[in-house]
């Protein structure tokens, strides 16, 4: 679900994301400017490991929001290092970024 407003309220997102583990779903949460490795970020999630991410919302949010993120993307980050790891999320994202510089300093020699 993408907020193009901003409630007051969020479900526990600790809860939220234990459901959805207990489902076979695995996704991150993201809001704001995406990151200019975003993309590379997130073929390499879905492929390696079958995790999304969730555009939730833009750069406009509240702190019931961003508690409600960090809780659901904590719980989702335990998950993954039992399973694949510690500092599994950290190497994705320094591969994706390492990439994406390479693409913009291969675009400006042209």
């Amino acid at each position: 679900m993408f907020y193009d407003r901003m409630p007051t309220s969020f479900p526990d997102g600790r809860e939220e994301a234990a459901h959805d583990i207990h489902r076979g779903v695995l996704k991150l949460k993201t809001y704001g400017y995406p990151a200019r490795w975003r993309d590379g970020y997130a073929r390499f999630l879905k492929k390696q490991y079958d995790v999304e991410l969730d555009d939730v919302a833009g750069c406009e949010v509240n702190d019931a929001f961003l508690r409600y993120v960090e809780e659901y993307n904590t719980r989702v980050e335990e998950e993954l290092a039992k399973r694949f790891g510690d500092g599994v999320l950290s190497a994705m994202q320094k591969e994706a970024d390492r990439l994406a510089t390479r693409k913009v300093k291969k675009r400006q020699s042209r």
